[in-house]
């Protein structure tokens, strides 16, 4: 049993190296249908919902923006009183962001994505990912807008509020999930530090928030390109025993959740894909595992 759970996990680290096109053809098609399917309504079902209810609170507010704040702290007054006691969330300074996200202290709303870049940037870091919906330090931030040029009506604002309530509960669950650690990253002679094993704790994350979500019949849009991401979670979770899994995504760090005779795989494949990102054509044979320190 164990070592057949052991292939299909290599299944699923050798996948993590496929690019966004290859995962779009390969992977999404099937994800699609087994979460928005028939045999699996809940989350359209709830966007749809969700839409609708939207409709009418968004005549109550004259802007787009008034509009965004108002419901992003409806929903997380919602949502994140039922997290804590889901989760038996204890540390008090956990708790102290959560309530301050509940009451919108640290929710941000951006107009835009260069609004959404400046404010990583005064912090002196980078905005590495998507603008639409991010967490930062103690925030969870949005930019419902994002890569929308001109004017949104109110009708469109509806959708592109609905899209940003279902990515809620997945930037906040964030807060809880720490599995990775600093490496370095190491092609040839460039050598970067960066988070390894983000792959597998954003699985953990979605994991997590498409059981919260269903659960408690809360919107949340599943995320296509994180689903290879989460059946890793729920081989692992086979592996180990749900007690243990839980035990383990919330004490460990992902280089003692991935069993060891993996775990060469997934650091390898995860430096594919980071180069690969980073627009390299990469030579495999190029890769360097040494995590500790740069390339001489």
């Amino acid at each position: 049993m164990r070592n057949d759970i052991i292939v299909k996990l290599r299944e699923c680290i050798n996948k993590i190296k496929l690019s966004r096109e290859e995962e779009d053809k390969e992977l999404v098609p099937r994800y699609k249908k087994e979460y928005f399917g028939e045999y699996n309504t809940f989350y359209y079902d709830s966007w749809k919902e969700t839409l609708k209810n939207l409709i009418e609170i968004r005549q109550k507010y004259n802007t787009n923006r008034e509009f965004y704040v108002a419901i992003s702290q409806m929903f997380a007054e919602t949502y994140i009183p039922l997290l804590i006691k889901e989760f038996n969330i204890t540390d008090e300074s956990l708790i102290d962001n959560l309530i301050k996200i509940t009451n919108g202290t640290n929710i941000i709303i951006f107009d835009n994505d260069n609004q959404a870049a400046e404010f990583v940037n005064s912090y002196n870091e980078n905005l590495g990912g998507d603008a639409g919906a991010f967490k930062f330090r103690e925030y969870i931030c949005f930019t419902p807008e994002s890569e929308i040029i001109g004017e949104v009506s109110k009708e469109k604002s509806v959708e592109l509020g609905a899209k940003m309530l279902a990515s809620m509960i997945h930037e906040t669950i964030h807060f809880l999930i720490s599995i990775s650690k600093d490496e370095y990253f190491n092609y040839k002679e460039e050598s970067i530090p960066t988070n390894a094993g983000k792959i597998l704790e954003e699985g953990v994350v979605e994991f997590l928030s498409l059981f919260f979500s269903k659960k408690y019949g809360l919107v949340h849009m599943p995320a296509m390109h994180y689903m290879n991401n989460v059946d890793m979670c729920m081989l692992l979770m086979q592996y180990y025993g749900e007690d243990e899994f839980y035990k383990q995504i919330f004490n460990f760090k992902y280089d003692e959740i991935i069993p060891s005779e993996l775990l060469e795989e997934y650091r390898k494949n995860e430096r594919i894909r980071f180069f690969s990102k980073k627009g390299y054509n990469v030579d495999e044979s190029c890769i360097s595992l040494d995590i500790n320190k740069k390339i001489i």
